[in-house]
């Protein structure tokens, strides 16, 4: 249930999706949560085998940073 109830206080997760043959595909996902100090915050980059090296993990980690910045998390 964690994964999909995000308290947006604290946390944030992007989907990059993509449509195959008519069908929504999940291509990669990257997630935060801001730590007990309100000032740092923790990454994951997740982007499946074939999808990767296509600039995906770096668009969602650049608006992920951005996302976290604007919660006020400066220790990236």
């Amino acid at each position: 249930m964690r994964f999909t109830q995000i308290d947006y206080d604290r946390e944030m997760a992007l989907v990059a999706i993509t449509s195959i043959e008519e069908r929504h595909v999940g291509l990669g996902i990257a997630r935060y949560v801001i730590n007990a100090d309100g000032e740092s915050c923790e990454f994951a980059l997740v982007v499946l085998d074939n999808w990767q090296r296509r600039g995906i993990g770096t668009k969602l980690m650049l608006a992920l940073i951005d996302a976290a910045r604007a919660r006020d998390c400066s220790a990236l």
